[in-house]
């Protein structure tokens, strides 16, 4: 029953478990940890090994990189797109950082896009973002004369036909911008 007064003799009301008439969850089935909680210990567990399992394989495809798919050069700087991998249920890729401007580059983003379409026809093109999982001797900065290879690590998906990659790097306390677009 619900009814309403003037006057309320307490703003909150918290109501325990043992309290309560019923469950947002049904039973049997475990709850999100609730913000605050720490994480159930075989949890974290997991997450520490899948974390380790994700590294090996980077330093695995960092090493074993050799080709260049595409690189883009500009105000001294060079983004070079070396590989790109498939296992399992991600894609790993490698790709270095170089630095001949004469001036120190600090990374403030690099974005991943997944695009579709055609860019002259906006009503046909589609960009979508992918978030990487991982990231594996991501540089804080680059010196001058300097190149810094790294990887990243993405959910499995796939470049269709009329698919293209485009990364996009901004510099952190500067105006210099990279923007470069491949087909693997």
């Amino acid at each position: 029953m619900l009814s309403y007064k003037k006057d309320l003799s307490s703003f909150n009301y918290f109501i325990r478990a043992e309290e309560s008439i019923g469950n947002e969850v049904p039973m049997g089935k475990k709850s999100a940890p609730v913000l605050g909680d720490t994480l159930p210990a075989k949890q974290e567990k997991n997450e520490m090994r899948q974390e380790k399992i994700l590294k090996r394989r980077a330093e695995y495809y960092f090493q074993r990189s050799e080709g260049v798919i595409k690189t883009r050069r500009e105000d001294g700087l060079s983004l070079a797109a070396r590989d790109l991998f498939y296992f399992k249920d991600e894609v790993y890729l490698v790709l270095s950082l170089e630095n001949r401007s004469g001036i120190t580059f600090e990374p403030n983003y690099l974005k991943v896009y997944l695009t579709r379409g055609n860019k002259k026809r906006n009503s046909s093109y589609q960009r979508i973002l992918k978030e990487p999982v991982y990231t594996y001797n991501f540089p804080s900065d680059v010196l001058d004369l300097q190149q810094r290879k790294f990887v990243l690590v993405f959910s499995k998906f796939t470049v269709g036909k009329n698919e293209n990659i485009e990364l996009e790097m901004r510099e952190k306390k500067g105006n210099r911008y990279l923007k470069m677009r491949f087909r693997p």
